[in-house]
């Protein structure tokens, strides 16, 4: 199965109550459109990277929740802003 990226149309500040906060409101999200699973926000703080909580050892592509639009073929293309389409649906 693909794993999926997408924007919030929200705006939210800083103090969304760490990454269990962040990730409650991407959760949220999520489940608020099609899509089923557990899902991690795209979040770093001055202690850790975003690279280091978003997991793929089983080597799959990003898509867009339109099951369609390929993002990333790997976690490094997803992190070094090599992608293959803009994140814009929300």
């Amino acid at each position: 199965s693909p794993l999926y990226i997408f924007i919030t149309s929200q705006t939210f500040s800083g103090g969304f109550g760490g990454y269990e906060g962040a990730d409650a409101i991407c959760n949220s999200a999520a489940f608020g459109s099609i899509l089923t699973g557990e899902f991690v926000a795209f979040v770093s703080d001055n202690n850790s990277h975003v690279r280091d909580r978003i997991k793929n050892p089983t080597k799959r592509h990003w898509y867009l929740m339109d099951n369609f639009t390929r993002i990333a073929l790997t976690k490094e293309d997803l992190l070094d802003g090599n992608l293959l389409a803009p994140i814009n649906i929300n």
